[in-house]
């Protein structure tokens, strides 16, 4: 039998957008649940999403470091040659007195992105056991504060940026590195998109 809530009904969802209180129904394959009111997307349906979440996660995991210690770039500007990290670039910012640009890009592009993922690869794998620690529910809320950081496609399109000017000044040449930024971006995109903590909210709620 469903919990009432603090206002004495049963499973409601508020709207993002309006406030609307929504009764919450069980969603079939394929289906989404959106306000009435004002047509806010409130629930998405998301097949074998904890098995997905955690294949995912643990695939961008691996890509992580790869994509962080290799070079992104390997290039010879106007003499100058030299290969070109994502931990180099934070740490050059750094060293040339940048130091909120490549705090920035530390938080957000390594950070935040690693910590994700281990949250979301945690969550799974314990959902996936039908374990549930009491800890799961502060990563829980620790996922929702940090998701909206992670700003790996920034990071991409500045690479790309750098790629169309500095073409015309000398030679650059992809490093294995960048095949493994592009996974790892794709993994973390793909594993928040399919990440469904509704149905991790509702599994505690079971076990409580």
């Amino acid at each position: 039998m469903p919990k009432p809530n603090l206002f004495g009904q049963e499973d409601l969802i508020g709207c993002p957008d309006c406030d609307l209180l929504v009764k919450k129904s069980h969603l079939k394959k394929g289906y989404n649940l959106a306000c009435p009111r004002c047509g806010a997307l409130l629930l998405k349906s998301r097949h074998n999403s904890i098995d997905r979440t955690l294949a995912l996660s643990l695939s961008g995991l691996l890509l992580f470091f790869p994509a962080c210690f290799l070079p992104l770039l390997n290039f010879k500007v106007l003499g100058y040659s030299g290969k070109c990290t994502m931990v180099k670039a934070a740490v050059q910012m750094f060293a040339s007195g940048y130091w909120w640009m490549g705090f920035l890009v530390l938080f957000c592009s390594i950070l935040v992105p690693f910590i994700v993922l281990c949250i979301l690869f945690f969550i799974s794998f314990s959902a996936k056991m039908g374990r549930y620690p009491a800890i799961i529910v502060k990563t829980l809320k620790a996922y929702h504060h940090l998701a909206e950081w992670t700003m790996l496609d920034v990071y991409m399109l500045g690479i790309l940026i750098s790629l169309i000017k500095m073409k015309d000044y000398g030679e650059i040449y992809n490093g294995l590195g960048l095949y493994s930024f592009i996974g790892l971006l794709a993994m973390v995109i793909l594993t928040m998109l399919s990440f469904d903590s509704h149905h991790v909210w509702e599994q505690l709620e079971g076990n409580s």
